[in-house]
């Protein structure tokens, strides 16, 4: 990320990084087989992760309701887990995985991190050289659902603005940047039907990992947009918005990067 790809594996480079976060002997001489760490086995977890995926395809009903409550239990069914998870282990563990790369930017990118911070991710912006990361941190089935969330979005995000009677890049970024706005609020106005218990899990969990990441990155790129909106654009991006469902998609198989246990 800071000095390209001829670097050697725990090089000078990295105990240079190592160093400016703060990080000790141990976290420097720490080792380990990516294959081996990645999530096998938890059928548990697999099985939460499939419940929540056909719930977020049932958000496209034309039924109101149906769409509304199919939202709520998706989104209840990832607060009762992660509760029942912290429950049996004061132990966290953290995890960081690609969900999308381009050479700088763009309103797509910043579209997809704010539908991403609705699913119990931290989305974090890394500047590289010629390019720029979106990453998603959580807990190994947080981000396999980001995942499965931003592989889809990549793609249908695409298919929707070609389908729009628009042209132009300013009204093209107000229509991805509309599509956001519009379904962060159907899954906002989901929040204040949760009961007080999954209200404070909630906060609990955004919290523990905003403090996660701030310990072992010091500080988190937040996605910003100074753009003049295309108010049409922007609207119509809202309404396809509100009508989004996530439905399944390719995984991606970027590998997972364990960075707390």
């Amino acid at each position: 990320m800071f000095h390209g790809e001829a670097t050697s594996p725990h090089g000078v480079e990295y105990k240079t990084i190592c160093q400016r976060y703060g990080w000790n002997e141990e976290v420097q001489a720490a080792s380990g087989d990516l294959p081996s760490i990645q999530k096998v086995g938890d059928l548990k977890a697999d099985a939460v992760i499939e419940k929540v995926k056909k719930l977020l395809a049932l958000a496209s009903s034309s039924n109101p309701h149906e769409s509304e409550l199919a939202t709520l239990k998706a989104n209840q069914l990832i607060l009762r887990h992660h509760l029942d998870r912290s429950r049996l282990s004061d132990q966290r563990e953290l995890c960081v995985v690609t969900v999308m790369s381009a050479p700088k930017k763009n309103a797509l990118m910043t579209a997809i991190y704010e539908i991403l911070t609705h699913f119990l991710v931290k989305p974090v912006l890394f500047y590289g050289r010629a390019v720029v990361r979106l990453e998603a941190a959580g807990t190994r089935e947080q981000i396999e659902l980001a995942q499965y969330v931003a592989g889809f979005l990549q793609t249908e995000l695409e298919r929707l603005w070609k389908q729009q009677n628009l042209k132009g890049l300013r009204a093209k970024n107000s229509f991805y940047t509309g599509v956001a706005r519009g379904y962060s609020e159907k899954l906002t106005s989901t929040r204040n039907d949760l009961t007080p218990e999954e209200s404070r899990a909630l906060v609990t969990i955004e919290k523990d990992l905003a403090a996660d990441l701030n310990f072992f990155m010091g500080g988190l790129s937040q996605s910003y947009s100074g753009q003049v909106l295309d108010s049409s654009a922007h609207e119509q991006g809202k309404a396809q918005g509100r009508n989004l469902s996530i439905q399944p998609a390719v995984k991606n198989r970027s590998g997972f990067m364990s960075l707390l246990n």
